[in-house]
């Protein structure tokens, strides 16, 4: 003989909540906005607090563009327009830093549990990933600018000024010559007038 035990339904409590997935909240334009822009504000208030995502971001690429163009600079090319060769390369440079940074900033966020608490928030969904992307651009374009300023100070362009001087006169030259032959003829003859 078999005894089996009776099998009842076992009901939440009363004062318990049940444990149904919560419902998907739809969301408008302006609330997942204003969701980007709150998760933006706290990237960017992480960065301003890291002394080490600030000098990564911002100083290191400025410190190996020195280090190229001063250093090794000189022992290229004495004329100093080696800072035109190395800028290209230290912007390239400014984004892989910068999305490197985003990419650890993303992995913080997901081992540290922090993406789990965002989850149970009824944000926009990706706010968090536009968030690590917007503060990723600004923070390369502060980067590039820091760059630039001090790339021109080191004499950026300068050659390339002087270059494009030279190709302008190279390319009026030729029309200044035709257009002084062709007055040639305009000229009064010694014996007499002008060619008609």
């Amino acid at each position: 003989m078999s005894t089996t035990a009776p099998t009842t339904m076992r009901r939440p409590a009363p004062d318990r909540p049940s444990r149904a997935a919560p419902r998907a909240v739809r969301q408008s334009p302006a609330t997942a906005l204003r969701d980007v822009s709150a998760m933006t504000g706290r990237e960017l208030r992480r960065t301003l607090r890291s002394v080490d995502g600030l000098v990564t971001a911002l100083m290191l690429p400025v410190l190996i563009m020195l280090v190229f163009v001063i250093v090794f600079g000189g022992a290229i090319e004495d004329d100093g327009s080696y800072v035109d060769y190395v800028v290209p390369g230290i912007l390239v440079l400014c984004l892989g830093f910068g999305s490197a940074t985003a990419a650890l900033s993303v992995a913080q966020d997901m081992t540290s549990g922090t993406i789990n608490r965002f989850k149970t928030l009824p944000i926009f969904g990706p706010s968090v990933l536009w968030a690590h992307v917007l503060a990723s651009t600004v923070r390369n374009l502060v980067s590039a600018t820091l760059v630039l300023l001090v790339a021109v100070a080191l004499g950026l362009g300068r050659l390339a000024r002087q270059r494009a001087l030279g190709h302008a006169q190279a390319a009026l030259l030729p029309r200044f010559e035709v257009d002084a032959l062709s007055r040639v003829g305009d000229l009064p003859r010694a014996g007499g007038g002008g060619v008609r």
